[in-house]
């Protein structure tokens, strides 16, 4: 049986920001989507009893959630033992807020670094200076944080003082590609050759990294660094096998990107929804099946194959043919 080791889950659709490349719109203007108390329990107990081994909250913004701080001391080391973390904007950040997280046992915080200058506020809308600060106070409490740095055509520019921000204040750093869904549908994606430059220009970075932890990689484009570096992709996108994502209402998906997708449109299935089953729907389930048989023989991403019309301009062996 298939148990993958990390949920992204949507804690709560509240969110104090209106960021461009957020993948998310508002599905219901009268409703606003947050897990209850009494819900998101149960399926923290069904998430340790299935093995799952690290719990991602995430929104929105999850420190909105009124329990969240009750939700990480139930997943991790004073709970069940799971890595719980949380995924944040940073903004909330303050003394009382970081002292509650390290209390009840926070395993990390990855906080998104799209940039350190223009780029970062045209994308979120307010300045870098007030993220610095809060960053300061995680690891002041000695508080593990990463960052995470979604790529787009405005702030590609600023990747590398991001690089060297994380290096000298020692904080991991993770890669993502904005995807056209939600409010990222403005104009904000990469050509195919810039990320591909960009895919050459991280390759590099790495060998001389000084970042601690996982060296920078790009998600979900494994495929590509295995292959600047053996001449061979292996891995593939992970969605469906070593991850999943519980939506904001409540459905179980392969990967977190699907929570405003169409996939009746797109993929012919519906979503299922997340019980105390979900191991069985993670194995059964045609979605799941589809995203792990197609990610494995493609090395490339579902979603943006379906976002381009058939074929995904991003994949490694596009990578392989232009670059």
């Amino acid at each position: 049986m298939i148990i993958p080791n990390t949920v992204f889950w949507e804690i709560t659709e509240k969110c104090n920001l209106r960021c461009r490349h957020c993948y998310l719109e508002k599905k219901n203007k009268r409703t606003i989507y947050q897990f209850t108390e009494e819900k998101a329990l149960a399926h923290l107990n069904a998430l340790h009893r299935g093995g799952i081994k690290t719990v991602l909250f995430m929104g929105g913004e999850p420190l909105l959630h009124r329990n969240i701080f009750e939700f990480v001391k139930v997943a991790g080391r004073y709970g069940y033992g799971l890595h719980a973390a949380i995924l944040t904007n940073g903004l909330l950040l303050s003394e009382e807020v970081v002292a509650s997280l390290k209390k009840n046992g926070i395993s990390a915080v990855q906080v998104s670094i799209d940039g350190i200058g223009d780029g970062y506020k045209f994308i979120r809308g307010v300045g870098f200076a007030a993220i610095d600060e809060n960053i300061k106070r995680l690891k002041k409490n000695k508080i593990v944080v990463q960052a995470k740095f979604t790529i787009t055509e405005k702030n590609l520019h600023e990747f590398e003082d991001v690089w060297r921000y994380c290096s000298e204040s020692k904080i991991s750093l993770s890669t993502s590609l904005i995807l056209g869904t939600g409010r990222a549908k403005e104009s904000l994606a990469l050509n195919p050759q810039d990320y591909f430059s960009f895919s050459r220009k991280l390759f590099e970075l790495n060998k001389k990294s000084k970042l601690i932890g996982r060296r920078p990689f790009l998600l979900p484009d494994f495929s590509i660094g295995e292959y600047l570096k053996n001449g061979v992709p292996e891995t593939g996108c992970v969605a469906g096998r070593g991850m999943f994502g519980i939506t904001r209402d409540n459905k179980l998906v392969p990967c977190i990107y699907l929570s405003n997708f169409d996939t009746r449109k797109f993929f012919d299935f519906e979503f299922p929804e997340f019980d105390e089953n979900f191991l069985v729907t993670i194995n059964r389930h045609p979605l799941f099946k589809f995203f792990r048989e197609e990610s494995s023989k493609y090395f490339g991403c579902p979603i943006r194959k379906r976002i381009y019309g058939g074929k995904d301009p991003f994949s490694v062996y596009e990578f392989a043919e232009n670059f």
